[in-house]
């Protein structure tokens, strides 16, 4: 009589099963968590307009070359039909302004200036709550900057590794401007723009 053949491979086969399967299936999970964190990061980043602002600073382009503020806040007021008064800076000239596009249809007023004392240039976004509340579900500010700029007065500095950054607000408008130039010395410059004459 035959003697019958033991399988060892039907044996082995779910012990390997019992340890691949719940590795692979940690394999996986822990990709699908990576990814997942690293959309969410780039989603976050694309919404947050500080980091927006410092992203898309190297594509503004005059589209209205002007050294006078008058006509540039025309050109805004034509535009959007939005009235802003542009900040003076010390030590820097008006160039033009853009009217860039966002996405999602959100349009924002960029001032462009040139430093008259030292190289390089500022650009000026001119938000404001009212695009906040039309584009939240978009763009946002984050709550520490909302915080800071809650009073007036107050300047929000930050470097963002790629650009220095400088955060405020005049009445219902908020201003990031986005330069190479030392940001302590702009918020400096800005303040001292803005005091009454003597």
């Amino acid at each position: 009589m035959p003697v019958p053949v033991k399988n060892h491979h039907a044996r082995i086969a779910p012990k390997v099963l019992r340890v691949a399967v719940p590795a692979l299936l940690i394999v996986l999970a822990s990709g699908l968590i990576a990814s997942g964190i690293s959309n969410l990061t780039k989603r976050s980043q694309e919404a947050d307009l500080v980091s927006l602002s410092v992203r898309q600073a190297e594509h503004i382009e005059a589209g209205f070359e002007t050294d006078e503020p008058d006509e540039a806040e025309n050109y805004v007021r034509e535009s959007l039909r939005r009235r802003i008064d542009i900040p003076a800076i010390e030590d820097a000239e008006l160039t033009g302004v853009s009217i860039h596009d966002a996405g999602d249809g959100a349009e924002i007023p960029v001032f462009l200036y040139r430093n008259t004392s030292e190289t390089g240039s500022i650009l000026l976004y001119a938000y404001s709550y009212a695009f906040l509340d039309t584009h939240g579900h978009r763009f946002q500010l984050t709550s520490d900057v909302l915080e800071r700029i809650e009073t007036e007065s107050l300047f929000d500095l930050r470097d963002s590794g790629e650009a220095n950054v400088l955060i405020w607000r005049e009445r219902d408008d908020i201003f990031i401007a986005v330069t190479e130039s030392n940001i302590e010395a702009l918020e400096n410059r800005i303040r001292a723009s803005s005091q009454p004459a003597p």
